[in-house]
């Protein structure tokens, strides 16, 4: 029997290179503007990262056995030879290298404020104050890349709390605090939440770049995905109004957050869904 042909290698993937250093380290070259300096790094960098990676692997099919926790995820057979230079420093052969690539990442002066900006985006407002950026930014790097510490400085932030809520949700956020409050888990007539986030037009594991669905609104809100949720929060309350009391939801779940307008407008809806949709509609319950 022909065995098959051994795969045929074209080059360097950079893609995970490329990912380490503009997602999840370094951003975006040229990037982050009064949040910034972002970057860093040129396409020599992403290059010798991907060498550096060259040999790494995750888990394989064969790996099933109950042994194969002791498996290498370093093969050397597939490792590019040689020393390579990523931003500067240059790091000898082996599996060693990309600890000590990533070591330096982490204490590059773009890591910080690139981390800490990302953190305020996504949990305080997509244009943070950059006194919150500048305080996390401080804590990353004094505490050598500790993200607990940096979490507990975010927590413990006044910006943090001083804000009213001034993030959008966004679909996935939305559909899974319906679902929350709802408990459309119990109920498999509604298809949610999964169906909810495809009605929206974010469908689990099909966002388009690698950073997943973007954080910011001004990346995916306008009029459509306004006229969407409408759509889905009517469609949800069509089915469920009914069989809950949103009058009743509103207070306990917006507490003191539910304006007064929004109050009156559940308080006066024609009947329980439409009650339901301007719950699930009121501009308190589409921020966070």
């Amino acid at each position: 029997m022909a065995m098959p042909a051994p795969p045929r290698i074209t080059g360097l993937n950079e893609n995970l290179a490329r990912e380490v250093l503009e997602l999840h380290t370094l951003g975006v070259a040229g990037g982050g503007g009064r949040y910034g300096p972002w970057g860093g790094y040129t396409q020599a960098d992403v290059t010798a990262l991907a060498a550096v990676l060259t040999g790494w692997r995750g888990p394989r099919p064969t790996d099933a056995a109950p042994d194969a926790g002791s498996a290498d995820p370093f093969d050397p057979l597939w490792h590019q030879p040689g020393n390579k230079t990523v931003l500067g420093r240059n790091f000898a052969e082996g599996p060693q290298a990309l600890r000590e690539v990533l070591d330096g990442l982490a204490r590059h002066p773009s890591t910080p404020r690139f981390i800490a900006t990302k953190l305020a985006r996504h949990f305080v407002a997509d244009e943070p104050p950059l006194a919150l950026v500048d305080r996390l930014a401080q804590r990353f790097a004094e505490t050598d890349g500790d993200l607990s510490a940096v979490y507990r400085a975010l927590i413990d932030a006044p910006e943090a709390w001083a804000m009213a809520p001034a993030k959008l949700k966004t679909p996935e956020e939305f559909v899974l605090s319906a679902a929350r409050l709802l408990r459309l888990g119990d109920r498999l007539a509604t298809r949610a939440p999964d169906a909810g986030l495809t009605a929206l037009g974010q469908r689990p594991q099909a966002a388009t770049s690698p950073a997943g669905w973007p954080d910011t609104a001004s990346e995916w809100l306008g009029p459509e995905a306004v006229w969407q949720r409408v759509e889905w929060s009517v469609q949800v309350a069509d089915r469920l109004g009914m069989a809950v009391d949103a009058r009743t939801l509103a207070a306990s779940s917006l507490g003191p957050l539910l304006g007064e307008a929004s109050r009156q407008q559940i308080e006066r809806a024609a009947d329980a869904p439409q009650a339901l949709a301007l719950l699930l509609m009121a501009p308190e319950f589409q921020r966070r």
